[in-house]
């Protein structure tokens, strides 16, 4: 299943060359068999939209791994 359909509703609220720009910055991860989670990609979104700083995305994805999600 791809992203479009698995997380279509997170990625439908970027522009679209916001959108192109997040999922070609992530296509290696994948191509190497990174599989996101909810939480991943809505933290991503939110990154990409600029709802939160860079600073913000760190901590939560550090926060995240620590969590082992």
């Amino acid at each position: 299943m791809g992203l479009d359909e698995q997380f279509g509703d997170l990625l439908d609220t970027l522009e679209p060359g916001t959108r192109a720009q997040l999922l070609g910055s992530i296509g290696s991860a994948l191509h190497e068999g990174w599989e996101p989670t909810r939480t991943e990609m809505e933290l991503r979104v939110a990154a990409a939209r600029g709802d939160i700083t860079d600073d913000e995305f760190i901590s939560r994805s550090f926060e995240l791994a620590q969590r082992g999600q």
